[in-house]
């Protein structure tokens, strides 16, 4: 705003006024006019922005001192998340969404948010519905270098220019599925982002990990045992076949 007349104009880094005029003092004191501009700092810390005398000048002849203010920029808050599948178990042959949540607890929206994300071995993307909703914008591919389309039996996901609004969340929802549905196994899968992997343009960070875990069942498993295991001669056992799927 500019409240001096004249001309105001702004840079990413200046502010300028030409041409302008300050009101003559009356009984209710000083004369004032004010050019305001929104700013923000590149970074935390004290800046002191300063006008020195020699910059200012009028009809009168430039001002009496310098003129300085001081800003004080805090650390922005990192951002936290979730990882949360839609069962506790995936089978195979079947599927499970999978929420992956960004949280930012700041003021001001966080951009250019990006991570990778690859999955545990035993989990793979599902399509045809592989992506089911993205609310974080950006790219969304593969999670290799060469950021491919995400197909069935894609590895992972990654995410670049993405956005959390201020004091918000955002989230991208896929479809996994085992990536073996035969072979027998019956173990939990952790996907975890490690601390420091979710990355913004305003240098804030996830400091902690963001994990979540699904167990993984699939193909079948026969098992033998003999009770007793221990017999005397020609006495007898039971021998129980156990089959696990």
């Amino acid at each position: 705003g500019n409240t001096c007349g004249g001309t105001a104009s702004f840079t990413s880094t200046t502010v300028a006024l030409s041409g302008g005029n300050i009101p003559a003092a009356d009984v209710s004191g000083n004369g004032t006019c004010q050019v305001t501009a929104e700013v923000s700092p590149t970074s935390p810390g004290t800046w002191v922005n300063t006008i020195l005398t020699t910059e200012v000048s009028s009809s009168e002849g430039n001002a009496d001192r310098d003129a300085s203010a001081t800003l004080t920029a805090n650390n922005l808050a990192a951002i936290t998340g979730s990882k949360v599948f839609s069962a506790t178990h995936v089978h195979g042959f079947g599927t499970q969404s999978f929420t992956i949540r960004l949280n930012n607890p700041n003021a001001i929206a966080l951009t250019g948010v990006s991570y990778t994300d690859t999955f545990p071995n035993t989990l793979v993307v599902a399509s045809p519905t592989a992506i089911l909703s993205n609310s974080c914008g950006g790219a969304v591919t593969n999670n290799l270098a060469a950021s491919g389309p995400i197909v069935d039996g894609s590895l992972g996901v990654k995410l670049a220019g993405g956005t959390i609004p201020a004091n918000g969340s955002c989230s991208l929802v896929v479809t996994v599925r085992p990536s073996n549905n035969t072979t027998f196994l019956d173990a939990n899968a952790n996907n975890t982002l490690g601390a420091g992997t979710v990355r913004s343009t305003q240098l804030v960070t996830n400091t902690a990990a963001i994990s979540g875990t699904i167990r993984v069942q699939r193909g079948a498993q026969v098992g033998k045992a003999f009770v007793p295991a221990a017999i005397a001669s020609e006495a007898t056992t039971t021998l129980v076949i156990t089959l696990r799927n």
